[in-house]
């Protein structure tokens, strides 16, 4: 297809030709549709955009997206108007100007757009321009001349006088009463304005705000503008001119939003005033116009009003209409409220074109109801009858509300209000109210004259519609009486005979006028009772008297009903007889009715002789008048000897009930005292027999003897006492499993307030573990022999406690049918005494330990017990040995006067002497380290090994001494005691490491699971591994005194430190290489 085919037809040679300057020209062209579709392209413009024909047809805007706004919007006035436009600005720096060609050809307009680069020169460009702002202001000129109203201006002022002037879009504002600035309209601004514009306060670095109050034009670029009024701007918006627009009492405001700030350049301002001067003139024009209009539409809307409410005498019908014409023509609300009888307003009618704002406003109402005191609302304009005017809604309404009724307001959205009062015979009916939504629409004192003569017309259609209702509510209700009470109204003459249409007759006997006239209407008398009617009518005529007689009337369907016939004469003002009014009532029901009775009352005669229960019948002095067989048996008395009694002779005067029992009352239960003194429980009802005005003929009281029920009853009672006042869990199931009642222990037991719920189980408080239990073994057992006790678990339902029961279940049966009824359980709270069941056997096994423990310290004891009297007789027999020896010998010396001698005897007793008192101190100090109490505290064995240390310092004088104390743990014993077992092992490192000429003397930790594990080792002498059990025994040693010294129970004292404190100790040794002795401490009680 060749690119220009579908353009009027040409000839070939001529098509030709532009086919050829089509595909050569140096300028972009591209062929649009009425869319702006790209359809066809030359090369040039294919490379300008990079579309290639395959992609044809594709949106212009798609294809440049640079293209300004401006342009776009020429392109579619074009298509519209068949315009040609040049020298446009397109946005494309390679292309910058832009021309529009309209064309008509077989698929519909189109248009051919051509991007050329700008002219060298300025002045074509000038020229281009003045010739370019011609064209517009001709069409925007042409335009605002076609529009009429002031909408129309306002809308021809958004979508040309933006473009005209250059701008690139463009917002137009109106001044509220308030003094606030509302957007009636905006153009040009593709991503939307700042929620901003839409409602602003007039601050005056606003330019608008500027421009409306001085009422002259404002032009800035974005550099002059105050912060606040450049938050409201778009990003692209390089300059601003404000213009006002003056309509009537209304101030306007244009404001142009520019990308350049050359376009409200001083060249360019006379152009933009220009264009606003044509606009104003334009709005005044239309002001004019559309006052007259609204003048027009006024009257034509209460001449309409007027006749819609005087179509139609249904209220809910001429509320609908009101409010639906006011919508139509002044208003976007409408509503009229009506007081309720609880006093409050309602809405009776809303109309809006949204049906889902005038469900908000009937919620807001039931939600809030309106207060007549508060100023403004509809209550108090029904209050004090004086009209609402409110042309912009104040700012501060809505800060009084709560955050609901905003909410709700808020979704209403209301402009302005007006409520004026539906008065009606100098009383006000209700309100009717009128609202718009938008800035565009703000009412005037022109609406509030308006809306008081609406009102004044529908309070009196609603006054009309509900007399008419009311009269009508009086009709149908005589009518309803008349149908409800069958009764037939006819009239006569003043001989008697029918010469008036009798519609009721007619419908009730299906007689004719004709058929009925004079006396036709006796024809449907029944043939027994006609002679009596008949005369009983002639005798009234007569004597002018009342008529009353009862007939048999044949109906429509043939049949014969009763009728009561009661006819009064009418007479005139002179005292002559004018007519008679007549009413045939229907009894029909009431003598069949009479006639059962009579044949029931045999029937109940007889029932009441062979009744199970006494029947009695009273008089109204209380004394019997009858009594049936069964009252016989009750009471004891013949039928004669109740005759003279009263029911409060029988009654027992010491028991409840023996006041009088007053007719009608409720069934109660009394007691009664036979003839032979005995007692008798009765439930007794008195019920009264009237006549047919209401008076008292007798009474008649059903005696049932329920003492037999009593006497269960009591039982029952007891029994129930005990089950509420039981402290154990008491419960009653049915057949199902489900619980019927649950006693109050058994409630607080479980957790269970109030009553017992539905569907609960006795399942439902089991212990998940035990609910097998009580599946698999107790219900079959229950089942089969019908019972099971044993010990279960109930889980509390509130905290989940855990509680041990003994348990019974058993199938509850009737007595006399052995018919199974249900099920019933009865458990004891025995977590008390599980509890001290555990504390018992708890104790009984800590008993058990402290048993063994002392048992153990008992053979510990008796151990070092046979050690100490080792001792006793080994190592203190050893020196009395040498004093009594030495002592033989001194005897002997001094004899023979060798006072030499005797001196080596007496050092030799004294030394043993010296040594036994060591030996007695030793072992005296080992019984008081057993018999100390532990004084338990955090120990840092660091810190204790450091305080040794310096306790050894002046005994290493003059010695080499290696410490190595790696990390010592911190645990918990008693501190003194740690300490001097400590000593005991350093100092015997030191001790037994004195030969060599470098002692090393190591100190160090292991840590396992459940102990620490402390090792002193040393590089001393050392001793023979076979020797080690002996190293801990009481005076027990691997060196002589003079080797080394020490007395020997040192190594027992850190043995009995060490065991104390739940730990043990051991030496590893080689003689000639040192030795290592380790103990533990328990790590769980560790600081």
């Amino acid at each position: 297809m060749r690119a220009l085919s579908g353009l009027p037809e040409i000839s070939g040679q001529t098509q030709a030709l532009l086919e050829v300057v089509f595909a050569q020209t140096a300028d972009a062209c591209a062929l649009c549709d009425a869319q702006l579709r790209v359809v066809a392209f030359n090369p040039a413009f294919g490379r300008l955009s990079g579309l290639r024909r395959s992609a044809l047809p594709r949106g212009l805007a798609e294809v440049l997206p640079q293209l300004t706004a401006g342009l776009l919007a020429a392109l579619r006035h074009a298509a519209e108007q068949g315009e040609t436009l040049s020298a446009l600005p397109s946005g494309l720096p390679a292309a910058p100007l832009a021309s529009v060609y309209p064309l008509a050809g077989e698929g519909g307009p189109h248009l051919a757009l051509l991007l050329r680069a700008a002219a060298p020169g300025g002045t074509s460009a000038s020229r281009r321009t003045g010739e370019l702002r011609t064209r517009r202001l001709q069409a925007l000129t042409s335009a605002l001349s076609q529009a009429v109203s002031v909408e129309d201006v306002r809308r021809v002022v958004l979508e040309q006088a933006v473009q005209a002037t250059g701008a690139y879009g463009g917002t137009l504002l109106t001044m509220l009463p308030d003094g606030l600035f509302a957007l009636i309209g905006s153009v040009g601004y593709p991503g939307g304005l700042n929620p901003r514009w839409r409602t602003f306060p007039a601050r005056s670095e606003y330019l608008v705000v500027q421009a409306v109050r001085r009422q002259q034009p404002v032009f800035a670029t974005r550099h002059e503008l105050s912060p606040a009024f450049l938050a409201l701007l778009q990003p692209n918006t390089r300059a601003v001119a404000a213009l006002p627009l003056q309509l009537g009492r209304s101030a306007l405001g244009l404001t142009l939003s520019f990308a350049r700030e050359a376009d409200i350049a001083d060249p360019a301002r006379p152009f933009i005033l220009t264009v606003a001067e044509q606009c104003a003139q334009a709005l005044q024009r239309a002001d004019l116009y559309d006052a007259e209009r609204q003048a027009r539409q006024r009257a034509t809307f209460l001449a309409e009003a007027g006749r819609l409410l005087a179509q139609s005498l249904d209220v809910e019908e001429t509320l609908r209409r009101v409010t639906a014409l006011a919508t139509e023509q002044v208003a976007d609300w409408c509503a009229v409220y009506l007081p309720q009888s609880s006093g409050e307003l309602a809405v009776a009618a809303a109309h809006h074109q949204d049906a889902a704002r005038v469900e908000v406003l009937k919620r807001y109402l039931k939600q809030f109801p309106a207060d007549p005191h508060t100023p403004y609302s509809s209550a108090w304009v029904l209050r004090t009858g004086e009209a609402v005017y409110l042309p912009v809604l104040p700012p501060g309404t809505l800060e009084a509300l709560s955050v609901e009724q905003r909410r709700l307001v808020g979704a209403l959205g209301l402009h302005s209000l007006i409520l004026v009062p539906l008065q009606v015979r100098g009383k006000t009916t209700g309100v009717l109210g009128l609202a718009t939504s938008g800035p565009e629409r703000t009412f005037g004192p022109a609406d509030l004259e308006l809306a008081h003569e609406l009102a004044q017309r529908a309070a009196f259609a609603l006054d009309n519609a509900r007399l008419y209702q009311t009269s009508s509510l009086h009709l149908d209700r005589y009518r309803s009486l008349i149908d409800a009470s069958r009764q037939i109204v006819w009239t006569a003459n003043a001989e008697g005979e029918h010469v008036e249409e009798q519609p009721g007759w007619t419908r009730l006997t299906g007689q004719t006028p004709e058929e009925y006239a004079g006396d036709g209407w006796t024809r449907r008398i029944h043939p027994d009772d006609l002679p009596a009617a008949l005369s009983a009518w002639r005798q009234a005529v007569q004597t002018r008297s009342v008529y009353e007689v009862e007939q048999r009337v044949q109906v429509l369907d043939g049949s014969y009903r009763h009728f009561h016939v009661r006819a009064v004469p009418i007479l005139d003002a002179d005292g002559r007889l004018r007519e008679w009014t007549g009413v045939n009532t229907d009894i029909t029901e009431r003598v069949l009715a009479e006639r059962q009775l009579r044949e029931r009352e045999g029937r109940y005669r007889a029932l009441v002789e062979h009744a199970a229960i006494g029947i009695l019948r009273t008089g109204p002095d209380r004394r019997l008048l009858e009594a049936n067989g069964a009252a016989e048996r009750i009471f004891g008395y013949s039928r004669e000897e109740l005759t003279r009694l009263t029911l409060d002779d029988l009654a027992d005067a010491e028991g409840p009930g023996s006041a009088a029992l007053p007719l009608g009352a409720r069934p109660q239960e009394r007691r009664y005292r036979r003839k032979d003194g005995q007692l008798v429980w009765a439930n007794v009802t008195v019920s009264t027999v009237r006549d047919e005005q209401g008076q008292a003929l007798y009474g008649v009281t059903l005696v049932e003897d329920i003492t037999a029920r009593k006497k269960a009853e009591r039982e029952q009672m007891r029994l129930a006492r005990v089950v509420e006042a039981s402290q154990d869990f008491i419960a009653f199931a049915d057949l199902d499993n489900e619980l019927v009642y649950l006693n109050p222990a058994g409630k607080q037991l479980v957790g269970l307030e109030g009553a017992v719920p539905p569907g609960l189980s006795m399942v439902a408080f089991t212990h998940p573990d035990d609910a097998v239990l009580l599946r698999d073994v107790a219900w079959p057992q229950v089942t089969h022999s019908g019972h099971w006790t044993g010990e279960m678990r109930f889980v509390h339902l509130r905290t989940g406690e855990i509680i041990h029961v003994h348990r019974s279940i058993f199938a509850l049966t009737d007595s006399a049918t052995q018919e199974r009824l249900g099920y019933a359980t009865v458990s004891r709270n025995i977590t008390e005494q599980k509890r001290r069941d555990a504390e018992r056997l708890a104790w009984q096994a800590t008993l058990e330990q402290q048993v063994a423990r002392r048992t153990a310290e008992l053979q510990e004891l008796n151990a070092e017990l046979d050690a100490f009297s080792y001792s006793i007789s080994h190592d203190l027999r050893a020196p009395i040995r040498h004093i009594l020896g030495f002592t033989a010998l001194l005897q002997r010396t001094l004899k023979a006067g060798n006072d030499t001698r005797a001196a080596q005897h007496l050092n030799v007793i004294e030394q043993s002497a010296s040594r036994m008192n060591v030996m007695v101190d030793a072992l005296l100090e080992l019984a008081r380290r057993g018999r100390e109490p532990l004084h338990l505290g955090a120990v840092d064995l660091d810190q204790v090994v450091r305080d040794v240390q310096l306790d050894l310092a002046p005994d290493l004088l003059g010695r080499q001494v290696e410490w190595r104390v790696g990390p010592l743990p911190q645990v918990r014993g008693d501190a003194v005691l740690l300490r001097l077992a400590l000593f005991n092992l350093l100092s015997n490192a030191l001790k037994y490491s004195l030969r060599q000429p470098l002692a090393s003397v190591e100190v160090y930790a292991e840590a396992r699971e459940r102990e620490w594990v402390i090792h002193v080792r040393d590089n001393g002498v050392g001793f023979d591994p076979k020797y080690a059990g002996k190293l801990f025994g009481v005076f027990q040693r691997l060196h002589t005194q003079e080797d080394f010294e020490g007395n020997g129970v040192g190594l027992a004292n850190v043995q009995r430190i060490v065991a104390r404190h739940g730990g043990r100790i051991w030496a590893v040794g080689e003689v000639g290489h040192g030795a290592t002795f380790s103990f533990t401490l328990p790590r769980g009680e560790e600081a």
